[in-house]
């Protein structure tokens, strides 16, 4: 992956800036999901059984454990996006079904969270002695701990959004990956913006914090975007990963001239942000098309609001009932996969109301948002 260049403006000390700051936070060789499973065809064989069981009623488990499943959940759970708390609703839920006694507590932690504070709720957990261990891996502190925890392997961990094995991570392995793959989800993004933008538009991107989703999302879009040789990047800023930092980041990139004709946000934070200042400036500046990541409630709601022009939407609880599922497996000493990645549809402005109504009732058929 190529070195890319970032505006570098004085006045946004506060913003993370440079590419080398990145590279530092993530800097480790993983598998691209289609090259995974092509090395490891038996773990398609896997992935796609249990996303046949992700589809289908729940089986309760015939021998129950004699004491109640521990698990802990450390997680970004503190932001607009709803993922993270329908996520850990739908665990629970699916876990029920399948009658498997449990414990279930959660850290939710903010995006911007420092490490320090991370690695303290990281062991706060861990000093529970959970039987699983479900958290993200997006920046260094998470990884070295989690070094620790498989080398141990008292706890099995879970790895979530994130679809993408660490080559590293070979042996011991996480129990499994689970997630929405990025670069396929930003692939059904660039398509559709391959499509509609015209041929030498300028597009700039706002970043996550520096680290895995900024790579695997802001990064795939722009070099998907460039490869073809006739859209320009014209600025790239990353963000503490709120929407009031958004909102800073859009107020400089509409200070700029030329104007972008496009903004990729690369989450539903930084999507809400960009859209409260691209509407503050609304009456200096022309169109300018934006998009979200995820297709959670907020987001669908600011697409029939014309606030966002489209989003690559996830079925949202196939990553909570994977994980029940991949639990219930292990309990049955069967194999997990190593990695799942559920389903996502490119959803826009002009996808009809009908459509839409029958994606949310699938993607939410656990968690329930469906209004």
């Amino acid at each position: 992956m190529r070195t890319l260049l970032f505006c570098f403006i004085s006045t946004l000390g506060w913003l993370w800036q440079l590419n080398t700051q990145a590279a530092e936070t993530w800097n480790y060789p993983y598998w691209h999901l289609s090259d995974y499973f092509a090395a490891h065809p038996e773990q398609k064989i896997l992935s796609d059984a249990l996303a046949q069981t992700v589809g289908a009623p729940a089986v309760a488990l015939t021998s129950p454990p004699s004491h109640p499943v521990k698990i802990m959940i450390v997680q970004p759970g503190n932001q607009v996006s709803g993922y993270w708390k329908t996520n850990t609703d739908v665990i629970s839920q699916r876990l029920n079904e399948l009658q498997i006694p449990f414990t279930l507590h959660v850290f939710n932690l903010r995006p911007d969270e420092p490490p320090r504070q991370q690695e303290a709720k990281l062991a706060l957990a861990l000093n529970q002695h959970p039987d699983y261990l479900i958290t993200t891996l997006d920046s260094m502190p998470d990884k070295k701990m989690l070094d620790r925890v498989l080398i141990d392997g008292k706890t099995k961990l879970i790895l979530q959004n994130i679809t993408t094995p660490l080559k590293e991570w070979d042996a011991p392995k996480p129990l499994m990956y689970v997630g929405f793959d990025h670069e396929l989800g930003t692939q059904l993004l660039t398509d559709h913006y391959l499509t509609i933008l015209p041929k030498h538009s300028r597009f700039s991107v706002v970043y996550w914090l520096p680290g895995y989703v900024s790579q695997t999302r802001g990064d795939t879009f722009i070099n998907q975007m460039e490869q073809k040789g006739e859209w320009q990047l014209l600025s790239a800023f990353y963000t503490e990963g709120t929407r009031s930092s958004a909102y800073k980041t859009t107020e400089r990139i509409l200070a700029q001239s030329p104007q972008p004709s496009m903004i990729f946000a690369a989450a539903t934070d930084l999507a809400v942000g960009i859209s409260d200042a691209l509407a503050h400036h609304s009456t200096q500046h022309g169109t300018v098309l934006l998009n979200g990541w995820g297709g959670g409630d907020k987001e669908l709601e600011m697409l029939k609001q014309g606030l966002i022009e489209a989003t690559v939407m996830r079925m949202n609880d196939d990553s909570g009932i994977a994980i029940a599922e991949a639990i219930h497996l292990d309990l049955q000493h069967q194999p997990v996969p190593q990695v799942f990645s559920g389903k996502m549809v490119l959803v826009t402005s002009h996808t009809p109301a009908t459509e839409l109504q029958s994606l949310r009732q699938h993607a939410f058929r656990y968690s329930g948002i469906q209004q």
